[in-house]
């Protein structure tokens, strides 16, 4: 991978960022970036006994290559005496010092009055001192370096979604992008899954079509078809639509049914569903909870089995409920009507699931 290295020196950090941006050849991108100078204003001091000395002293702390924004003198030296009372001299040396700045010092203490003893401590009084201070100069020199930045170019690397679409591996993308991960980072994958199969559109049908039949549900799988807008893709959907596969998910189901209006040429004709408790076959908008078994769509009559298929059906850790993931979550869809029966409850079970077991029981 070729490299280049850009240096750019500017007023402020914007306008180096700006000019990095244009110096940045056709082919490459900007792969790391090192502030050397963020050229925002600064201040050094000097301290001293005389205002030369801390001017002397400030510029010397200057870095080199900057400019001079403003030259201060904060004090000017000078010499004055402190009284204090006190018992002792250190307690007068401690009592000025809390009282004076940084840049003074202490230069000598004189007793000024004696006190008095007093008997056993009673009628003691402290004596009157005089500190000699001296304050010193101090000269601030405000500063400023010119925005300096440093970045690394180097062509982008292709990302994990770009690899997959020039393998054409359409599957995987439509899998990743209704993987039902739930990780924080979920959501740039499946936007990066979402355009790579928008980029590459009608020729990513087939496989997006696979693994909505593969899963039987998915309303972002069938917005994304839409989006598209292949003809092919209008079967399964109104399949789908009639079974119910797309309950609560009210903005899918009006883009599905807006869609299929436009192609009535290839609206296939309702499909007819067996009931597996009375065993009666119906149109399926006329049945509930509807999948494939041994080649034959089986559901439950909605006026009449619907509410008693829980006698016949269940199975162990959620097995073929459409609403239990790999990672054993429940993820019932919202909304009604829903061939999901999930329900809240207080009791020994927290949760309950009228037709499939969501854990082993004993």
């Amino acid at each position: 991978m070729d490299k280049q290295t850009i240096e750019v020196e500017a007023n402020s950090l914007d306008e180096a960022r700006k000019q990095v941006k244009s110096q940045v050849p056709k082919g490459l991108k900007i792969i790391s970036q090192k502030i050397l100078s963020d050229g925002k204003t600064r201040s050094t001091r000097g301290v001293a006994d005389t205002i030369e000395d801390a001017s002397e002293k400030a510029q010397s702390e200057l870095p080199p290559d900057v400019e001079i924004i403003d030259k201060t003198q904060k004090t000017t030296p000078v010499r004055k005496v402190i009284t204090v009372e006190a018992f002792d001299e250190k307690s007068a040396r401690e009592q000025v010092k809390q009282d004076i700045s940084e840049t003074a010092r202490i230069e000598g203490v004189a007793l000024k009055k004696a006190g008095k003893k007093g008997i056993l401590g009673i009628g003691k009084k402290p004596n009157w001192y005089e500190v000699q201070v001296f304050e010193q100069a101090v000269v601030e020199i405000k500063y400023k370096k010119k925005a300096k930045i440093r970045v690394e170019l180097g062509e982008p690397r292709k990302s994990w979604a770009q690899k997959l679409e020039e393998k054409k591996d359409y599957r995987s993308l439509a899998a990743i992008f209704y993987s039902q991960d739930y990780r924080p980072s979920r959501y740039d994958k499946e936007n990066m899954a979402r355009q790579a199969l928008r980029k590459a559109g009608a020729e990513a049908v087939d496989a997006i079509l696979e693994e909505l039949a593969r899963r039987g549900r998915g309303g972002d799988l069938a917005d994304l078809l839409v989006e598209i807008g292949d003809p092919k893709a209008v079967p399964l959907l109104k399949k789908m639509l009639d079974r119910g596969a797309f309950a609560g998910e009210v903005m899918t189901i009006e883009n599905i049914r807006a869609f299929i209006k436009e192609h009535p040429d290839r609206i296939s004709t309702l499909e007819r569903v067996k009931c597996l408790l009375c065993g009666k076959t119906r149109p399926v908008n006329q049945m509930r909870g509807c999948y494939e078994e041994k080649g034959q769509t089986v559901g439950f009559c909605t006026r009449t089995c619907w509410r008693k298929r829980g006698r016949i059906l269940g199975s162990k850790d959620g097995v073929g409920c459409p609403y239990y993931n790999e990672d054993r979550m429940c993820v019932p869809p919202m909304g009604e009507p829903s061939p999901c029966t999930f329900k809240f409850k207080i009791g020994p079970t927290f949760t309950a699931c009228h037709v499939y077991r969501t854990y082993p029981r004993r």
